[in-house]
């Protein structure tokens, strides 16, 4: 366990954070994020003595990894699950084993093509940072894009390559009719080299759709 001192940026209120985390590098950068100044000073917290002060101490940690792919689970559904999860193993679980239960679980229940997007597309970044193999989980989020669109009447699509690498830059500007693309599913770009994107070792295509109403 580490103690990570933070100050949020906008009013520059100081606190603490206690995560599960392997060294001290690896502690500051699982609390950082767009509204956070992480301060030098890291010290190792005493472990806390109960199973449930440890879940505790998780679920505040998986919550902080959730909310840097725009996900809040509400207290009651997190709480719930991480309980299952001791139960289920007989262990407390991770910070990041309980946030991708988490994510599943609402995987599972999505029923929009709008939800089942957002659901992947935070997979995606979860796996990415985690060094894992995202794609499978970014190419069900752009098929669910496409039919979620074409589930609003949009015919046509064109790619927009949001500065990207040079595969993706020849995509730029392609139109597509949806059901094209969903036939043949140009993004996410099976030749993307942007590995700088959450730190991981296949490309993350940062390519988009934008609906195109005339030609």
């Amino acid at each position: 366990m580490f103690r990570v001192w933070v100050a949020d940026r906008a009013t520059g209120k100081e606190s603490h954070i206690t995560v599960e985390a392997d060294d001290k590098h690896d502690a500051m950068t699982k609390v950082q994020d767009g509204n956070t100044l992480v301060a030098d000073a890291v010290e190792v917290s005493e472990p806390a003595s109960t199973p449930n002060d440890r879940l505790a101490v998780v679920i505040d940690g998986a919550r902080r990894v959730l909310g840097r792919f725009g996900v809040d689970p509400s207290p009651t559904e997190i709480a719930g699950r991480a309980s299952e999860l001791l139960q289920q193993f007989e262990a407390v679980p991770s910070a990041n084993d309980l946030a991708w239960a988490v994510l599943t679980d609402m995987g599972i229940r999505a029923r929009s093509h709008g939800d089942l997007k957002d659901v992947f597309d935070a997979q995606a970044r979860f796996l990415a940072t985690e060094g894992r193999d995202h794609r499978d989980a970014q190419r069900r989020s752009y098929e669910n894009e496409l039919k979620h669109l074409a589930g609003s009447g949009v015919d046509r699509v064109e790619i927009l390559a949001n500065d990207g690498c040079a595969e993706c830059a020849r995509q730029n500007g392609e139109r597509w009719a949806v059901q094209d693309a969903l036939a043949q599913m140009p993004l996410p770009c099976s030749g993307c080299t942007n590995t700088g994107v959450y730190g991981s070792p296949h490309g993350f295509c940062r390519c988009c759709y934008v609906a195109v109403f005339d030609d």
